[in-house]
């Protein structure tokens, strides 16, 4: 069976958790979330070792991370020696990676790399063509929707992103951005997996939770002003988010009703969304973004067994449509009648919607599928 060498700046959990205590700013956990999951599903059928560059910044509490190696079941984590040194990463990330990447590769072996990043992709791309590989792209997004990057730096991750050997996608737009030579490809809504987590977080109150991006423009605030609204003022509003902007702090100050909590790890994100009352994500509809990235949140919402709500997505709403309670707007009217209504249903109203969004999170994301349709379309 093939192996896939796989290259990455996401992690192992227990590592990631970890690294995550480092950051005085929190990072958008996305990235980690999906590519470690697209990984350990990967890994049903056959071994992969994965290439991690961790990212560090002058938010990271260190300035060095040392190289190591960490065996997790089917998965052989690489960890890549790096500096938060701008400079130290052009000259030396590519030996780096040869460094620690030293073994022996069978031309049936394949790479996967994450388009998104552009030192990545170079380091994946010249690797897979040293050892006479394929390598395949993971397309998350659009290289334009990359939150403090300048064109010049999107232009480049898309020409070199067209020149790969296949493609996994998580859209039809970002499949047609990448695969102009109409290589072997595949969509895909994203990875999710049901698991019952530990953690040590306790919240005493009843509450609805919400996590992700902290800019007014994804719908937070008006969740916030929402949550004031309703009736039963035990009920508390728990935030476990990045990209925190300047004024959130003020927005929330003396808001008894909110539980800030930043950016935690998976397991206790995953715990949270299965205590919670219903679980939000407010990002307003807007076409220019839907066409090419699907809410990843919502799904893990959706597969933690939690009852979610979010603003109406053609993309969701293909394969989720009688899994959501679908908010008109991430206005603060509609994001009151959605919450009205996800905390007055009855126990078997309750039961179908779970049952609807445990059914197609099985069907279309789950480890199992995910693993069948990368077998089918790309070995």
């Amino acid at each position: 069976m093939n192996k896939i060498i796989y290259f990455t700046t996401a992690q192992d959990q227990d590592s990631f958790a970890s690294y995550l205590k480092e950051w005085s700013v929190s990072p958008n956990l996305s990235n980690q979330n999906f590519h470690n999951k697209l990984i350990r599903a990967l890994s049903i059928s056959r071994e992969i070792e994965v290439i991690s560059v961790r990212p560090i910044n002058k938010n990271f509490s260190e300035k060095r991370l040392s190289k190591a190696t960490k065996m997790e079941d089917n998965v052989l984590w690489k960890y890549v020696a790096v500096s938060s040194s701008r400079l130290d990463k052009l000259l030396n990330l590519k030996n780096r990676i040869n460094d620690i990447a030293e073994g022996n590769y069978d031309d049936s072996d394949i790479v996967f790399v994450d388009t998104l990043n552009l030192s990545l992709l170079r380091c994946a791309y010249n690797f897979a063509k040293k050892h006479g590989l394929r390598v395949i792209g993971v397309c998350t997004d659009n290289p334009s929707n990359i939150s403090f990057s300048n064109a010049t730096y999107q232009k480049k991750v898309i020409a070199l992103g067209q020149k790969l050997d296949g493609y996994i996608a998580l859209t039809e737009k970002i499949e047609e951005l990448y695969n102009i030579n109409h290589k072997p490809s595949m969509t895909i809504d994203g990875v999710t997996e049901k698991i019952t987590p530990t953690s040590s977080i306790k919240i005493d109150s009843p509450f609805i939770y919400f996590g992700g991006s902290l800019m007014r423009r994804y719908g937070l605030y008006s969740l916030i002003e929402a949550l004031s609204e309703l009736e039963d003022k035990n009920i508390k509003l728990v935030i476990c988010g990045h990209h925190e902007e300047s004024g959130f702090q003020d927005f929330i100050k003396g808001n008894d009703r909110i539980i800030y909590l930043g950016a935690l790890p998976y397991n206790d994100v995953i715990y949270l969304l299965q205590h919670s009352l219903c679980a939000v994500n407010p990002r307003p509809n807007d076409i220019l973004i839907d066409e090419y990235s699907i809410p990843s949140k919502t799904l893990e919402y959706l597969a933690s067994g939690a009852i979610t709500i979010t603003v109406n997505n053609v993309l969701l709403n293909r394969h989720y449509k009688d899994a959501i309670i679908w908010s008109k707007s991430s206005a603060k009217k509609d994001l009151l009648v959605a919450l009205n209504k996800a905390l007055s249903l009855t126990s078997e109203e309750k039961k179908t919607y779970l049952a609807n969004a445990s059914k197609a999170i099985d069907k279309y994301t789950s480890f199992k599928t995910i693993d069948d349709l990368v077998n089918k379309t790309l070995f």
